[in-house]
Parts: structure tokens; sequence; C-alpha cells
């Protein structure tokens, strides 16, 4: 593979130095990537036009390198730098799309995000609404206020549901399958409307003055761990998608907890109320949503970890490298709001400076909650 044109690499890219390397995010594309030292430096020199034989140099300098060994870093970070460019001419990310509300007759209302999302379906379906979004969230409120706030219709047709929404055509789904569809909606509609910079996949909980973020991707155990905090006294903001804010604060998507088949009776051992949860198909999955009321408002974030459930493995919470984890954290990034920009990499910078990382290692989810409960993590 050529060597990078350092004009095109870094015409649309903003480079906020961290901890251990740098942030580099290329606008065209709307991604985030992270660096380590040795091709931050590199980068950093290609952008300045700084000669090869300079950089080399530089490399050798900082980490003792002999001249072969610095001049395979360079190449090495240059050839990470071209697998960049290549997704140039992938098409550019789809932008949620918001649109003006159409005209709502009756239903209820359930407040998330500081959104309100109208819901309009007979009484008998309501309980399916209400295992997603929670009877506690809902008010009667037969009024669409300006602003656009999101509504969702429930229609019977035949032994299956018609769903509506202001930002989607209709569709048929079975009622098993609807609440998933709900949810797309939902997350489509609602989340662009939220102010916020990023949104990651993960599990938002709080305890007094206390934050911690679970970020780890579908199977690591994150819900699990999560409803298991849940349990031992933590608030429950989201297992899902947290937001990050321009303050550098944080706020969860609050659905309520999606339990999936196979860990039914690990999560009825610690939350007895699963039993009651109505059974939903969501991906070809059965799964429930735990009825637990989710926390609003949000915090700051210090603490971020990376659980991943191994069975039968000790619990183990050990420290993990500023730009490992950022690595980690951005394979769990799954919105890049439009308008994002290089104050915006900025920010996250100066959250990424003070935050601290720790990956936690179980295979007995108790022990792992309890391991995080007591937890005084170090400063880094």
């Amino acid at each position: 593979m050529p060597p990078p044109d350092p004009a095109r690499l870094t015409a649309d890219a903003v480079f906020a130095p961290i901890n251990g390397g740098a942030i580099v995010y290329r606008e065209r594309q709307q991604r985030l990537y992270a660096l380590n030292d040795p091709a931050a430096i590199v980068w950093r020199d290609l952008a300045d036009d700084v000669p090869a034989h300079e950089t080399q140099a530089r490399l050798s300098l900082v980490f003792g390198l002999d001249a072969a060994t610095a001049s395979q870093w360079r190449a090495l970070a240059l050839g990470s730098f071209a697998t960049l460019m290549t997704a140039e001419n992938a098409p550019e990310p789809p932008h949620p799309h918001v649109l003006a509300p159409r005209p709502f007759i009756g239903g209820v209302a359930y407040h998330m995000l500081g959104q309100a999302i109208h819901v309009s379906a007979p009484p008998d379906i309501l309980p399916l609404v209400d295992a997603l979004l929670g009877e506690a969230r809902r008010t009667t409120d037969t009024v669409l206020p300006a602003g656009g706030d999101l509504w969702v219709a429930l229609e019977p047709e035949g032994e299956r549901l018609r769903i509506s929404s202001g930002g989607d055509p209709s569709g048929i789904e079975d009622r098993d399958r609807v609440v998933t569809e709900m949810e797309r909606r939902i997350v489509q509609d609602i989340v662009p409307r939220v102010p916020h910079v990023l949104g990651f996949h993960g599990a938002l909980l709080s305890r007094g003055d206390r934050s911690v973020l679970l970020a780890a991707p579908s199977g690591a155990g994150k819900t699990t761990l999560a409803i298991a905090l849940a349990a031992s006294g933590w608030s429950m903001h989201t297992d899902e998608m947290a937001l990050l804010g321009r303050d550098s604060r944080w706020r969860g998507v609050g659905f309520r907890p999606c339990v999936k088949q196979e860990n039914f009776a690990l999560v009825r051992a610690l939350w007895p109320a699963l039993d009651e949860a109505i059974a939903h198909c969501r991906y070809g999955r059965q799964v429930k949503f735990l009825p637990i009321d989710m926390a609003d408002g949000h915090g700051s974030v210090t603490d971020v970890i990376f659980p991943r459930f191994v069975e039968g493995a000790p619990a183990a919470l050990t420290p993990v490298a500023p730009v490992d984890a950022l690595q980690q954290l951005l394979a769990q990034c799954i919105h890049v709001q439009p308008g994002f920009a290089a104050p915006d990499v900025d920010l996250l910078a100066r959250w990424h400076s003070g935050a601290r990382f720790h990956a936690l290692t179980f295979g007995d989810v108790r022990v792992a909650a309890k391991i995080v409960s007591d937890a005084t993590l170090p400063a880094r």
C-alpha cells in the first residue's frame, strides 16, 4: 500500500494530544481514532511536512530506538494511516432525521432526556410500551406541545400492530416484535434532539457523587453487571447508550435494561421481578425488559470500566493505559452528533485526561459488583 498523501490525510482532520498519544477526528467520515505516542509523533510531523529522517531521529531519541527500528515504527504508523485513507470513498454516515410533527390525537406521554414521547395505543397495548419506557415515566397528556416532540402510534391490524411515528413511514409488526421497532424509532428520532456530542454503547450508573460508565460490546456481561450494581444500591441511567454532553457531563438513554433469555435465571436471582416482565422478540432472540425505574439526570464520569465475563474466572480489576482505553472506548462510539467539530475533539481530550480506566474480568457477577462498589480507584 503506498504511503498516504500528507495533504489529503490531514486536510479535514483535527488532532488533539492526550496522555500517551492523540485523538484524530476525520470530519468527512465522522470517525474518531486513537493514536499511540509513536503514531502521534509521525502524524504531527506529516502535518508539518517534516522530512522522514527527522521523524526517525525523533522516534530514536524519545523511545531509545536504533535507526532501523525507528524506520520500521514510522512505516507501521504510515501503514495505519493509509487504512484511514481507504475510508474516504465510503458513503458518508447517515444523519438521523427529525421530521416535523404530524397531528397527534389522544394518548399518554413518556418523558426521557428532557423530551416528551407521545404514545397513542389501545389500553391493552400500553403495557408493551411500559415494558420499554417504564410506567413511572408515563403521564396523561393529550396535547402535543410545540417543538417537534416525538410521537408514536400503535394500532391493531388483525393479529399484528401497525406502528407509525413522526420520523418514519408506518409499518406492521408482530406484537412480540413491536417494542424493538419502537426502540429503534425512538433512538433515531429522539437522540438527535438531545444536546450532546457523542453517544457510546455502555451502561451508566451512579451512587452518591460517583458515576461509572461500563463500556463493552454486546455479550461482555455489561447489562448483568449493571443490574447487579443496581441491586446493590446504584442508580441506573442506561444499560445501552450513554451520551457525552458539551458540558462534559453524561446522560443515559433510559430504556429499561434488556435481558437476554440465556441470562433470565441469573438476573432473576438478582431481581425476582423479572418473572413478571413480558417476553419480547429482539433481533431474533427472546428478551425481557427488567421492571426497574431508570434514573434521569446527568453527571460527571470519572471512572470507565471495560467489563468482560469469562466463565469461572476470578474477578480482577486492572488499570488500562490511557491510549489503550481510548481505543476501547472509541470502539463503542455509536453516534457522532452532526456538527461535531474541533472544539468537541478538545472537549473529549480534556474529559479523557481526567478519567480513570480499568478492565474488569469476572466469572461471578455478584463478586464483580462488590469490587466495583468497594473500589477506591487510584488516580492516574
